[in-house]
């Protein structure tokens, strides 16, 4: 809404965010620390979709599509494969304290 009022474009209406239904396949990603678009939210528009994977990446926030380790997974769907593992976890940032004097 906030982008809306900035740049004076229309909001969408209601029928816009409508549900639909999709039988071709589709592979969602979400990191599980992603503020902007939660697993919960992929889970709502999964619904619609029949043919549908749902990979969660532990330790991961937004913009999570360039990382290389992801890249095996995506080319096994994209091979017409089914992906087995859907969970995995990049390594834990660690906030490292400055040394105490």
């Amino acid at each position: 809404p906030d982008i809306c009022e900035a740049t004076k474009l229309p909001r969408l209406d209601d029928q816009f965010r409508k549900s639909f239904k999709s039988e071709l396949p589709v592979l969602f990603i979400t990191g599980e620390m992603d503020g902007r678009t939660p697993i919960s939210n992929v889970e709502e528009v999964a619904q619609g979709f029949s043919n549908q994977q749902h990979l969660i990446v532990a330790n991961a926030a937004h913009g999570i599509m360039g990382y290389p380790e992801l890249n095996p997974l995506m080319l096994t769907f994209i091979r017409g494969e089914r992906v087995t593992q859907l969970r995995v976890s990049f390594p834990k940032w660690e906030l490292k304290r400055p040394a105490q004097k």
